[in-house]
């Protein structure tokens, strides 16, 4: 029977989660071992992906990403994890800050789960070209 790329994270949080660091070490040999002798090595790497997002949603972390033209004060940055909180009622957000001045000429555009919020102004300038088109 072959053990899809899910089973096998389900499986490694299972063996990890809210064990000591013993434990853990040990449930982590002991999972590569079976990966391995299932001639799955090469699934190794999206098993690793699937389980890190299994553990974000077990754990209430969400990965959000913030692309804007210039570097964000940590004030502004909380402000933007709290917002995303509030309406996903996360336990912690990770921002990833991205820097690119060619696509963002002013604003930001945040990425959260399967929401965009583009709040640039090379869209607001594009939608309103759109209009004007109409």
């Amino acid at each position: 029977m072959k053990i899809s790329i899910k089973q096998y994270a389900e499986l490694l949080f299972e063996l990890v989660n809210e064990k000591s660091n013993e434990v853990v070490a040990e449930n982590t040999q002991k999972f590569a071992s079976i990966v391995f002798k299932n001639n799955d090595k090469a699934k190794f790497s999206r098993i690793i992906e699937k389980f890190g997002e299994i553990w974000d949603n077990e754990k209430g972390i969400i990965n959000a990403s913030v692309t804007c033209g210039e570097r964000l004060d940590e004030v502004l940055i909380g402000e933007i994890k709290n917002f995303i909180k509030l309406k996903t009622k996360a336990n912690s957000i990770n921002i990833e800050e991205r820097i690119d001045k060619d696509e963002v000429l002013g604003g930001i555009i945040i990425k959260y789960k399967d929401k965009v919020i583009d709040a640039c102004l090379r869209t607001r300038i594009n939608n309103l070209k759109a209009e004007f088109i109409k």
